[in-house]
């Protein structure tokens, strides 16, 4: 109670800042205190926050800011006993894979992004992709991440199921015909040959830079490769 009246406070999830309610009556506070719970659990107030915000004229919220505050979610999670150490190292490791999307709006995020994080995942060497058990952890902990952006306003992105099966292989751009003879005139000098002689017999760039004038029979019109 505080005067005559009543009054809560809570933390305001996405500002961090300290919020109170107040009224002359304790019913009427508790139907206040209890509409406002089941509206952040909802996801309602933290979206008519950021929109009160973003009508102040300020800065979007960045996807760090948001990792950043979910992070600290995590932490709670620990100090609470519900995690334990080895697992909150776990989590704040997978979450410093999304690096490369810190710097986008949250509502700019879709599942492209996520996916693309989890494809590039690395092995145990450089050349080695990551095991499909651990692109299926990063993903659980990502969908985790990604209900909370929606919960807490920070998106309203209907994010599709991530792909933890064996890494996509790139599709590989193939020039046709006309691009290919579009190169070759504008090639200069040796470079001409040398790429108008690999478009033409499949000749790797190695194996073109290591003929020399013996492998090559006009009589017959044809290259003996020798050598890469």
């Amino acid at each position: 109670s505080v005067g005559n009246g009543f009054r809560f406070r809570f933390t305001c999830p996405i500002t961090g800042k300290i919020q109170s309610r107040k009224n002359q009556n304790r019913a009427e506070l508790e139907k206040i205190k209890s509409q406002l719970i089941s509206d952040i659990d909802a996801g309602f107030y933290q979206q008519r926050v950021r929109e009160a915000e973003a009508a102040k004229g300020k800065e979007k919220t960045t996807f760090i800011t948001a990792v950043r505050a979910y992070e600290k979610e995590r932490e709670r999670d620990f100090a609470r006993g519900d995690i334990q150490r080895s697992t909150l190292d776990t989590y704040l490791t997978q979450l410093r894979r999304l690096k490369p999307l810190y710097d986008l709006d949250c509502a700019d995020l879709t599942t492209h992004h996520f996916q693309e994080i989890i494809d590039e995942l690395p092995g145990k060497s450089a050349d080695s992709p990551a095991t499909q058990r651990t692109r299926k952890a990063h993903a659980i902990e990502y969908k985790r991440l990604q209900v909370w952006l929606v919960r807490h306003g920070y998106t309203a992105t209907k994010f599709d199921p991530l792909k933890t099966g064996q890494k996509r292989k790139k599709v590989m751009w193939v020039p046709q015909p006309g691009e290919v003879q579009k190169v070759i005139e504008a090639a200069q000098g040796k470079w001409r040959a040398m790429i108008a002689l690999m478009a033409t017999t499949g000749l790797r760039q190695g194996e073109v830079r290591a003929l020399a004038w013996d492998a090559v029979d006009f009589d017959r019109q044809r290259i003996f490769v020798k050598q890469a």
